[in-house]
């Protein structure tokens, strides 16, 4: 906590600095920490859904007998893989609302995307409609 809340600021006025003033929230922009965080918290997120399969909560799809896989991080993307039913989707979106909560992030539903492979186009608009995303 005393990495985040140690610094100081002061702006230039008209050429003149004010008075320092301590940021009153989260890291400040550029910091070289941002980034490690970011990867730490991605980190349980991909640690909930790889119990959730290993618990058959989830069971993810698996190619070429390949053991399943529910998602795939790069940065800061996260792809999420399931089978195109109710059930799944209903798991997803509540280990989704269990990272939101303890990290204290949100998904950005227009940044979001639905791909379906080999569902039919009736079954694919019906859990996106129930998910509020957009698919393609």
């Amino acid at each position: 906590m005393n990495l985040i809340s140690s610094p100081s600021f002061s702006v230039l006025l008209n050429g003149s600095p004010s008075s320092p003033f301590r940021p009153s929230r989260g890291i400040r922009q550029g910091d070289p920490l941002s980034p490690f965080l970011f990867v730490l918290m991605a980190e349980g997120l991909g640690r909930l859904l790889k119990a959730a399969v290993s618990t058959h909560t989830l069971k993810g799809i698996s190619v070429h007998g390949l053991p399943p896989q529910s998602h795939q991080q790069f940065v800061d993307d996260t792809m999420l893989f399931g089978h195109p039913s109710s059930q799944e989707a209903s798991v997803f979106k509540t280990l989704l609302s269990i990272f939101s909560n303890a990290s204290g992030t949100s998904i950005n539903a227009s940044k979001s995307q639905l791909y379906f492979f080999n569902t039919p186009p009736h079954h694919a608009k019906k859990h996106s409609q129930n998910s509020g995303l957009h698919y393609l």
